[in-house]
């Protein structure tokens, strides 16, 4: 990982510079807030500003966005979003040496403690090679839900992007989102990187990536860089491509669901011939009527209400009790409970 110390030993003050712009240095600097840490390291403290980009890094993510402000700094993060936050529409900026910044608007004045280049390490973006656009962002938000940050596994912890799909596995249900794009294979994306990306609100337009990251380009020169998982997947297609009969879900199939999996501790709903029910049996519980659902099945209603949105389809009797489903650009399968 390099390091940056442009600035060492500089101690010639910058001219203030009168600006309009404290709210959108503020919104950038909240975008890269995501690759921050309170508490954390002092690199997951403070921010880089230099080349007039900001940017923040917390060991796995890497947030850039240009701005306005000609600075070379690393300041306390929370302090200059504190500071900046009280500004009006009109704020100055001076830098002395590396060890502080004054923020000026009106009657207030801050100062914000700086840390020198060397003490946080700076990564780069890979370089913007390939066209994407926001059907990625669509993509990540449709299955990272099944994904959990700090899983044990590496399969749960990550979503899989690759040319034309990404997938998502909680080991229970499996989701693939088709995204149309010609993209390298096996890129394993950190579930917290994911979600970053799908709630940004700029459009996607770029894409690169190493053997170790990937970076993600939006349309104003901003980025979201996130270090890779090395360990592979399974062969996902392996599990989907099935030879299966899916019909339309039976007219009242979630509203069933919704009535009767808080009758039980589990959650867990089973089918019986032209009902659901929350217990095997019938005798204790909830039952609610779905004409035409086929008997003998058994899920996890929780999980079945997760996909409710992408479940428009689905085959419950091929695969002993596994259901495969279709949506909308989107396909997975769901393992069944065994009674």
């Amino acid at each position: 990982m390099a390091k940056a110390n442009p600035t060492k030993g500089r101690t010639r003050a910058r001219k203030a510079k009168e600006t309009s712009a404290a709210a959108g240095f503020l919104e950038a600097l909240k975008f890269v807030s995501a690759a921050q840490k309170k508490g954390g390291h002092i690199y997951q403290q403070h921010v880089v500003i230099q080349n007039q980009t900001i940017s923040a890094f917390d060991g796995q993510l890497t947030i850039g966005r240009r701005i306005e402000e000609d600075l070379s700094a690393c300041p306390q993060s929370d302090l200059l979003a504190a500071a900046l936050g009280k500004c009006g529409e009109q704020f100055s900026i001076t830098q002395g040496d590396n060890s502080r910044i004054t923020i000026q608007s009106g009657k207030f004045k801050a100062v914000v403690p700086c840390v020198d280049f060397s003490s946080m390490p700076t990564t780069y973006p890979d370089p913007n090679i390939a066209v994407i656009d926001n059907r990625i962002k669509e993509g990540f938000a449709a299955v990272m839900a099944l994904a959990t940050e700090g899983a044990a596994s590496v399969l749960e912890a990550s979503l899989l992007l690759q040319a034309n799909s990404v997938y998502a596995t909680n080991k229970i249900v499996v989701l693939e989102f088709w995204h149309g794009i010609d993209l390298p294979p096996g890129l394993v994306i950190p579930k917290a990187a994911a979600q970053v990306i799908a709630k940004s609100e700029r459009d996607l337009v770029g894409f690169g990536f190493s053997s170790s990251s990937a970076t993600f380009w939006f349309d104003d020169e901003s980025f979201i860089k996130t270090q890779l998982f090395s360990e592979c997947w399974p062969n996902v297609d392996a599990i989907l491509n099935k030879n299966v009969n899916p019909w339309p879900l039976p007219e009242g199939f979630f509203d069933a669901v919704k009535a009767v999996a808080s009758f039980t501790a589990t959650g867990n709903v089973y089918f019986a011939a032209g009902e659901m029910r929350s217990h095997p049996d019938g005798l204790d519980g909830a039952q609610y009527e779905v004409e035409g659902l086929p008997a003998g099945q058994a899920y996890n209603g929780k999980l079945l209400l997760m996909i409710e949105p992408y479940m428009l389809s689905a085959d419950f009797t091929s695969y002993n009790g596994q259901a495969f489903f279709f949506g909308d650009g989107i396909r997975g399968a769901i393992a069944g409970i065994r009674n």
